[in-house]
């Protein structure tokens, strides 16, 4: 009875005087996608590829106005292979690759040349201080 009590004690404590960390919205507003999904949107890019960490967020925050599927098709990517397929066959100016500012970023092939030559369709955005946006228009 006494570890019910101290246990019982502890949650209403937590509920009464919650410290600013430990509140569940105080991680998500690191990434929060509101510009990210108007940028697309902007840009009429529908079909991302992205990290794991981004791609359910992108298609349940934007209503799945955004298809996004992880680059690595692990276990997460593999939940959906329509989204896989919608994203591989969508016409190329509505695509786009969705990395996080410093983190490793994946590029294909041609778009890591087009940056490189600073010439082609592959077009480099920074969104919200954040994100990195690769498109191809």
């Amino acid at each position: 009875i006494t570890v019910i009590t101290l246990v019982l004690m502890s949650n209403i404590y937590s509920l009464v005087a919650p410290l600013p960390y430990s509140r569940p919205e105080t991680f998500l507003d690191q990434y929060r996608l509101d510009k990210m999904i108007k940028f697309l949107a902007e840009k009429n890019i529908g079909f991302v590829n992205t990290g794991t960490d981004l791609a359910h967020r992108l298609v349940y925050e934007s209503g799945e106005k955004v298809i996004a599927v992880p680059m690595q098709r692990d276990f997460t990517a593999l939940r959906y292979p329509a989204y896989i397929n919608l994203v591989e066959s969508a016409p190329k100016v509505r695509r786009g690759f969705v990395f996080i500012k410093g983190r490793n970023s994946i590029q294909t092939e041609t778009c890591k040349e087009d940056l490189r030559n600073q010439d082609g369709p592959c077009h480099e955005y920074l969104v919200d201080n954040k994100f990195l946006v690769y498109t191809f228009r």
